[in-house]
């Protein structure tokens, strides 16, 4: 007689198409994530000594030149005397401008002097207030610009007068509320026999009867203002003679 099997001790075979099941793998951590503030790094600037600005003394008829870093409090420019010499430049003065740098209150600030110059020390301008006796010049044209007093408001009571090497004076009535200077005849009130002047040049703007303003108006060669001291700002252009500089700050 043969032994009988015990059922529960016989294992079913498994079903087709049917995997045993499997343990869930267990969930991974959560990241770290870092919630401080992160804070770009800076370039080194000295804390404690004056910034180093450069001054470009540009080539002709270019927008860069040679570089003099600037680390004295006193910088002259002459014909003769200084550390930046012009001896080629007849309009340029023995000693003619110098650049200065002062504390403003734990600030350094840097200002263009003219050293009672024969022929002026002179500022690129966009917009400038014009006082009674400002001289600019557009191209190789140098103009003043003078109040006249005791002249009617309807007369405009003021001036422009071009003047010329030979001592020579031409002058023109501000009569309106503006007033074009270029080398166009056709829309400019004054006009200027010059290549180096654009078509409409700079303008004179009248706000009040004691509120004028000369503004550029985009020209190639720039409108320019005669100084007697003033604050530089980076990127300022100046003119000193016939030689053109640009000054910047780091």
């Amino acid at each position: 007689m043969s032994a009988k099997k015990d059922p529960k001790s016989v294992a079913a075979p498994p079903r087709a198409g049917r995997e045993s099941p499997r343990r869930a793998e267990p969930a991974p951590p959560p990241e770290k994530v870092d919630t401080a503030v992160q804070v770009p790094s800076v370039r080194f600037r000295p804390a404690t000594r004056p910034p180093v600005p450069v001054l470009w003394i540009l080539d002709d008829d270019q927008e860069s030149g040679e570089r003099m870093r600037i680390r004295a409090a006193v910088v002259v420019i002459g014909r003769t005397e200084g550390q930046v010499l012009l001896p080629h430049d007849t309009q340029v003065s023995s000693r003619h401008a110098e650049i200065v740098r002062r504390d403003d209150n734990g600030r350094c600030t840097w200002h263009l002097r003219d050293l009672s110059s024969t022929n002026g020390t002179f500022v690129k301008i966009a917009r400038s207030r014009l006082n009674d006796g400002a001289e600019f010049r557009i191209g190789r044209q140098q103009f003043c610009f003078r109040l006249q007093p005791g002249s009617p408001p309807a007369k405009g009571g003021a001036v422009l007068v071009e003047l010329s090497a030979d001592g020579q004076e031409q002058t023109h009535a501000i009569s309106g509320n503006e007033l074009w200077i270029g080398r166009d005849p056709h829309c400019c009130d004054v006009s200027v026999k010059d290549p180096l002047v654009c078509p409409k040049h700079a303008r004179i703007v009248v706000e009040t009867q004691d509120r004028r303003y000369l503004i550029d108006g985009g020209s190639l060669n720039g409108t320019w203002l005669r100084i007697e001291e003033l604050a530089l700002t980076s990127g300022s252009e100046f003119e000193v003679g016939e030689q053109r500089f640009r000054f910047t700050i780091p």
